[in-house]
């Protein structure tokens, strides 16, 4: 089912996808939004603001988003001085 949304940089409705995540409904500079998710159609009408993580599997021992804790502290910092490890 689709819904339909004003855009912050448009005037007219946007018809989005039920999958789709549309982040301008924050009302947020979008250069400071990061969007984490496990399905890559979620992030289909700002694809350079999303993070891919695989899903969860319930295991233990698991430590993905924990591995991108210095990256988003890095991010939330400004990011201009941050050294990522390869």
């Amino acid at each position: 089912m689709a819904r339909s949304s004003k855009s912050a940089s448009a005037s007219s409705p946007v018809s989005l996808r039920a999958d789709e995540q549309d982040l301008t409904y924050l009302n947020r500079d979008l250069s400071k939004v990061i969007l984490l998710d496990t399905n890559p159609e979620h992030a289909a009408l700002q694809p350079d603001n999303a993070i891919i993580i695989p899903p969860w599997d319930g295991k233990g021992g698991e430590n993905g988003l924990v591995e991108l804790i210095p990256f988003l502290e890095c991010e939330s910092a400004g990011g201009h001085h941050c050294q990522c490890e390869s």
